[in-house]
């Protein structure tokens, strides 16, 4: 027998009605179902599908509270909807929603602290950008976690966060090792670079190491940066499209249309690591 086109949970998320009256009933029934599939399709993007098929529905205000809650369950579910929900909740924000940013808080931290001891490097990045987008402090007890990390990525978001006061009393010691011509040729050459380029951190024994390096001497001197500090202030979340109801399940996309399109997944670009003028 020939194989199914696209995945039954897909085609059902897909297909699903929430045009209801009140909105809320229909978004508790889609969570609800999208969350029960989760449950016997745990290797797939159930949920992450689930939150960017929403894109195409204007959630109203009297129902943002329960929503933001679904998608906050969503990425203590499943953490790797961060990307997709922290869109979400920006995009909201600049509509002026009131979001709940201890609630938010509280997610992200929870987010560090289970995850920080696995490495676990794509879930403390999102969740660390999550709180320099959002201006959340970063627990005390979390300051530690991430000073043992590994990943240059995290280290570079938490150093931002530590400029900007989003976190306090954590050990430097790990990074600041690689502030040596040695760290430039490993694995931590950006953290070495980004974080001399940006004066987080002192080279070891003083001087300069980045400048003792012709090859990334030559970036430095040309203004070459792999993390943009501005991005914060700058970033835009992705457009959710006004729904206008008579079309598709989710309410103003004709019926077939696929919502969630390959360049629909969120991208590096969505967090400050990029090569760029700093």
């Amino acid at each position: 027998l020939p194989l199914p086109a696209e995945d039954t949970w897909a085609s059902e998320l897909r297909t699903f009605s929430i045009v209801t009256d009140p909105q809320i009933w229909g978004l508790r029934r889609y969570f609800d179902r999208a969350l029960e599939m989760y449950t016997f399709n745990r290797e797939s993007s159930v949920l992450g599908y689930a939150v960017q098929r929403l894109r195409s529905v204007v959630i109203k205000e009297a129902d943002w509270k329960v929503y933001q809650d679904f998608l906050l369950q969503c990425v203590m579910v499943e953490p790797s909807t961060l990307p997709w929900v922290v869109d979400h909740l920006h995009f909201y924000k600049c509509e002026d929603f009131p979001l709940d940013l201890d609630k938010i808080s509280k997610v992200f931290n929870i987010l560090i602290k289970e995850h920080g001891p696995l490495n676990h490097g794509s879930e403390i990045a999102w969740a660390l950008w999550g709180c320099l987008l959002f201006e959340r402090q970063i627990d005390q007890r979390n300051a530690r976690v991430l000073g043992n990390m590994e990943d240059p990525f995290v280290a570079l978001l938490t150093l931002h966060a530590l400029e900007l006061g989003l976190i306090g009393g954590i050990g430097l010691e790990k990074w600041c090792a690689s502030m040596t011509l040695d760290g430039l040729r490993d694995s931590q050459w950006v953290l070495s670079y980004e974080a001399n380029v940006k004066g987080w951190l002192k080279s070891v024994n003083g001087g300069d190491h980045v400048l003792s390096d012709d090859r990334f001497a030559f970036l430095k001197k040309n203004g070459v940066s792999f993390y943009d500090r501005d991005k914060v202030k700058s970033h835009t979340p992705r457009k959710h499209s006004q729904a206008t109801g008579g079309g598709g399940g989710l309410g103003g996309y004709p019926e077939g249309h696929d919502f969630l399109l390959p360049d629909d997944v969120p991208s590096p670009d969505d967090i400050p690591l990029d090569l760029r003028q700093h």
